[in-house]
């Protein structure tokens, strides 16, 4: 066929790295494509020192025609590909903006996959490492690309043809100002471009606005506002690489009012959409710190209230007591409650340096064992429990980090024997 004179069809290749050599073979198979200018592609090795390689994967994936999906178990194991790559693929899909292409590389189940309803290579979606003849698979996937490509240049020209033909002219120009629509009668085709456009502007817009609105009334200090404007942002983004910093916006401004687990939740979701996200591990860090200083001051509050029972049982002990003559006694009773109360002041210490060394450990380690919503009231009783079970004896604590898991554990299995749950 003739050489194409006109822009090339731009193809991206969405792959495991496991299965590089077989996008190399296949990009070997497509050179009669590049060399008629039919088509041009992108991967990730066209990106050069220096750049910033999501920014670079996202935009030339935005302006792909044809997107291939080169299946296997490594593929759909990627988490990358699969929740970024093969969503924003199929995002634009659906709009009509690109023809996504599963290849079937290794034999997987790919069927219940987001793109299982997709018309896959090569012939019946048999895998490639099936063919007992590798050259000839390849040829068959190479015609169907180049069939899918001669179809889009074909249309492409049409709506080019109509476009220049109508009488009149409609464009679409945007500005950092304004947007400006001038209305004619342009074909169906591109009003319907117009339209689409114009509905993810209005739809981006609103996603902006909410966002900017979080962080002003944040900074003002208006931080349910700011929370309720985060919420709406969260609920319009369908971009997921920008969700992870509208729920650092939420963590913030939820943690500001003093709803530190919610804050902890929001935190957590933004590290779970963007483990690189170094200002949601910050966040999450001055959280933790929130928790643990409310945790410390409710030991104080119990240690006060263990200390104050103490001391009017032992004023009803005393009260009861026959008064006996002291001259003859080596040491009197005042000596003995003034060793009392010093021994107090220094089991009180004690407990202050357990609260303040151990408290993060232990609620990390309750919080692997036991719900996330749980894990705070469950390690203040295993503190309040420590408290309980030094004061009154004073006792000598050889291995203290050992008696301190052993009350935790018990503290843990009393969780679920009163839950009636197993174990995590």
């Amino acid at each position: 066929m003739s050489e194409n004179t006109g822009k090339p069809v731009q193809l991206f290749y969405c792959y495991s790295h496991t299965d590089k050599a077989f996008r190399n073979e296949l990009d070997q198979h497509l050179s009669r494509l590049y060399r008629s200018r039919l088509i041009n592609t992108w991967y990730d090795l066209d990106i050069m020192p220096g750049d910033v390689w999501e920014e670079k994967i996202n935009r030339n994936l935005d302006m792909a025609q044809i997107i291939l999906l080169l299946v296997s178990a490594d593929f759909i194991a990627s988490d990358y590909c699969y929740s970024r790559e093969i969503q924003r693929a199929l995002e634009r899909h659906a709009k009509g903006e690109a023809r996504v292409i599963p290849i079937i590389v290794h034999p997987v189940d790919w069927k219940g996959t987001p793109f299982s309803l997709l018309q896959a290579l090569p012939q019946d979606g048999q895998p490639i490492t099936l063919w007992s003849n590798r050259d000839q698979v390849f040829a068959d996937v190479a015609r169907g690309i180049e069939k899918v490509a001669r179809e889009l240049l074909s249309l492409k020209e049409s709506a080019e043809s109509q476009f220049n033909n109508a009488g009149d002219v409609v464009f679409l120009e945007r500005s950092s100002a304004s947007l400006t629509v001038q209305r004619s009668s342009a074909s169906l085709i591109s009003l319907q471009k117009i339209i689409l456009f114009l509905i993810e502007f209005v739809h981006n817009t609103y996603v902006a606005f909410y966002s900017g609105s979080a962080s002003v009334s944040r900074f003002c200090g208006f931080n349910a506002i700011a929370l309720k404007a985060a919420e709406h942002a969260i609920d319009l983004e369908r971009n997921v690489s920008r969700q992870p910093r509208l729920y650092l916006s939420k963590g913030r401004a939820l943690f500001n009012l003093k709803r530190y687990s919610e804050a902890l939740d929001a935190y957590n979701t933004a590290i779970h959409l963007d483990s690189n996200l170094s200002q949601a591990y910050r966040s999450r860090g001055k959280v933790y710190a929130q928790l643990a200083q409310q945790a410390y001051d409710e030991s104080q509050r119990l240690s006060q209230e263990t200390s104050e029972v103490a001391i009017s049982e032992k004023v009803v002990e005393l009260e009861n007591e026959p008064i006996r003559s002291t001259t003859h006694l080596p040491g009197t009773q005042q000596d003995a409650h003034s060793r009392a109360h010093i021994s107090d002041r220094i089991e009180y210490q004690v407990i202050e340096r357990l609260v303040q060394t151990y408290y993060g450990e232990i609620l990390k380690y309750v919080s692997e064992k036991v719900p996330e919503k749980d894990a705070r009231d469950v390690t203040q009783e295993c503190f309040a429990r420590i408290t309980a079970s030094l004061l009154p004896r004073g006792k000598e604590i050889k291995n203290e980090r050992a008696w301190l898991y052993a009350i935790t554990r018990n503290c843990i299995a009393d969780y679920y024997v009163s839950q009636k749950k197993k174990p995590l």
